[in-house]
């Protein structure tokens, strides 16, 4: 375990390989070849009273039935200035559009997977449209949606090789 003071916090790294060395020890049942892995990054504030909060980075093994295990923790005033030293994958809405730079979920643009812009409706964003333009990887680096990459930001995951359109998947819940 690494503990690394950051500029607005401190970091536990307790590592994905100690982590999945401790998973498939405790599951001898496990046997297959590969390892299919979902992340998560979630911040969470620790008192109603104070900015104090943690971010968790949290792994769970998808291609078995194993419960969560905890990669990495952030404690801080604020959530990780800086993305470089903090990251890896899967989150909620809020959470992967930190992670992506990208405009938040209920911005007019923020659709993930298709280009389709929002509209307000019933206060909710709502998009009409399903078949619109996909997002591809190779168009979320080149910047094509300018309404939907925060400006001048670019994600430590594009220098990482990582699919960042197709990769993340998303969770939709509806209410009827």
């Amino acid at each position: 375990m690494k503990i690394t003071h950051l500029q607005t916090g401190t970091y536990c790294h307790i590592g994905l390989t100690n982590s999945l060395e401790i998973f498939l020890a405790n599951n001898p049942k496990f046997k297959k070849k590969e390892l299919e892995l979902l992340f998560n990054i979630d911040g969470l504030p620790l008192y109603k009273s104070s900015n104090s909060q943690l971010w968790h980075i949290l792994c769970v093994v998808s291609n078995f039935d194993s419960t969560p295990f905890t990669v990495g923790v952030f404690s801080g005033k604020s959530k990780p200035k800086s993305l470089d030293q903090f990251l890896t994958f899967i989150c909620d809405a809020p959470a992967r559009a930190y992670v992506k730079r990208i405009k938040s979920h209920n911005g007019y643009c923020s659709c993930e997977k298709c280009i389709e812009s929002g509209d307000y409706y019933d206060k909710r964003l709502i998009f009409k449209s399903i078949s619109a333009l996909k997002r591809t990887d190779e168009s979320f680096r080149s910047k094509l949606d300018e309404d939907h990459n925060l400006l001048g930001k670019v994600s430590p995951l594009e220098q990482r090789n990582i699919q960042i359109v197709v990769n993340f998947r998303l969770i939709i819940s509806m209410s009827v």
